[in-house]
C-alpha cells in the first residue's frame, strides 16, 4: 500500500505553483517582447515604452492580472 505524508504533498504543491508562475511570468515577458515592439513601434523607438521588461515587472504584470480576474470571476457570480 502506497502511504503518502502531508509533508510530501506539501512540496509537490509548492513546487507546482513555484512552476505555474514561471511558465505566466515567462508567457508575460515572451508576449510583451514580441507585440508590444509591433503594436507601438514609434513609443519603443523614442523611449516611451520598453521593448523588453524585466523578471520582476513581468512578475508584477501576472500578479495584477491575477488579482484583476479573480474580483471580476467573484463579482460576476
Amino acid at each position: 500500500m502506497i502511504s503518502i505524508q502531508l509533508g510530501d504533498l506539501l512540496i509537490f504543491n509548492v513546487f507546482v505553483i513555484v512552476m505555474v508562475v514561471f511558465i505566466n511570468v515567462l508567457f508575460v515577458k515572451i508576449l510583451w517582447r514580441t507585440m508590444i515592439p509591433y503594436l507601438f513601434p514609434k513609443a519603443v523607438e523614442e523611449g516611451y515604452a520598453r521593448g523588453n521588461i524585466s523578471w520582476f515587472a513581468a512578475f508584477g504584470i501576472v500578479l495584477f492580472l491575477g488579482v484583476l480576474v479573480q474580483g471580476v470571476i467573484r463579482v460576476t457570480n
